[in-house]
């Protein structure tokens, strides 16, 4: 069966190709393996390992995270982005900790009932730290299985994603499922790129639809994607006595939890400088999210007698990495780092 063949051939390849040495792997531990999922959800390898390394130091099991601050997690996450995957972890672990003595679930039916894992998490969960038989599917797992199989569904649809889980549960093993997991996502991620297949490497490539009829890069089928939406926006920084005032975060789904400056939207609405002393430390810096792309300045403003109640602390300078800060403010920071004779200054005008 072409089923076999996929499994058969994945399992061979990922033996004597597969990447090694992920700070990840190497144990059967469903909570290494459930942090590792969840940063890499939205942000590549190389870029989770040494977030990955430091958060398993500070955190290194299930009860040390249930009982940290939610602030420490958050500056422990701080410049991976998608912060609601570090809140979700924090509460997660609270629940195991609290009405699981601290062991994970290891069924698909409870794992999903934690906040911030979905079926695919779960699989990966089940598969590589419990070694039982777990599906996943997520983009490398659909782009390998769209081009090998040739699926024209549409993923991004329910009734194409519901086949997608379909095919995923057929080809999946019950034996070495974790070894079969590890290898549909490597391949996905080293040979069957999006832009630039390597099919002259690639184990499927003998029996690989889209290699066949050459119709590699219009398989998975694409979603329509939105220009992201550009806006303006004005941080201010107010400065007293060597330190600056930051408000925290409650409501913004962007940066919840995160300390940040003051936050003005100038894409719509004009900013009256007209009564404050202040200084220009960044212009245009720019800052990407999926939906949307930001032109932040940010002004130092001294002294900050206006800006009282909108300020939840203050901070001296040599505090802020010990706090959770947006990526925007960690270059701000650095900044302010580099001239702190700025944070001293008690008036300038422009």
């Amino acid at each position: 069966m072409l089923s076999h063949f996929f499994s058969d051939q994945l399992i061979q390849w990922q033996h004597q190709y597969g990447r090694k040495g992920l700070p990840w792997q190497g144990y059967q531990s469903p909570y290494l393996t459930w942090v590792s999922e969840i940063m890499l959800q939205q942000t590549q390898v190389d870029n989770a390992k040494p977030y990955f390394i430091r958060f398993i130091k500070h955190y290194p099991n299930v009860q040390t995270l249930a009982e940290a601050n939610p602030e420490d997690v958050m500056r422990d996450w701080a410049g991976l982005g998608y912060y609601a995957r570090a809140r979700n972890l924090h509460l997660s672990a609270k629940i195991i900790h609290q009405q699981h003595n601290n062991q994970f679930p290891n069924s698909i039916e409870e794992l999903i009932k934690l906040p911030g894992i979905g079926r695919s998490t779960a699989g990966a969960i089940l598969a590589f730290g419990f070694k039982q038989r777990g599906v996943i599917l997520d983009g490398n797992v659909k782009r390998v299985l769209s081009r090998f199989f040739g699926i024209f569904n549409n993923p991004h649809y329910q009734r194409g994603n519901h086949f997608y889980w379909q095919v995923s549960h057929l080809v999946t093993p019950t034996i070495d499922c974790d070894v079969y997991t590890q290898a549909i996502m490597d391949i996905g991620a080293t040979v069957c790129h999006v832009k630039t297949p390597q099919c002259q490497i690639c184990p499927l490539q003998s029996k690989c639809y889209a290699e066949h009829y050459h119709c590699q890069h219009h398989l998975p089928i694409k979603k329509l994607k939105k220009k992201p939406k550009t806006l303006k926006k004005l941080f201010i920084l107010p400065v007293k006595s060597g330190k600056v005032g930051l408000t925290r975060q409650h409501t913004s789904n962007i940066w919840k939890g995160l300390w940040c400056p003051i936050i003005i939207d100038t894409t719509t609405s004009v900013f009256d400088f007209s009564h404050i002393h202040y200084r220009h430390i960044i212009k245009d810096l720019k800052h990407v999210f999926t939906h949307q792309t930001w032109k932040i300045d940010c002004i130092l403003v001294y002294p900050p007698n206006d800006l009282h109640n909108q300020i939840d602390a203050w901070y001296d300078i040599h505090q802020l990495d010990q706090i959770g800060l947006p990526k925007p403010m960690q270059t701000i920071k650095e900044m302010i780092q580099y001239e702190k004779n700025l944070l001293h200054e008690t008036a300038e005008t422009t």
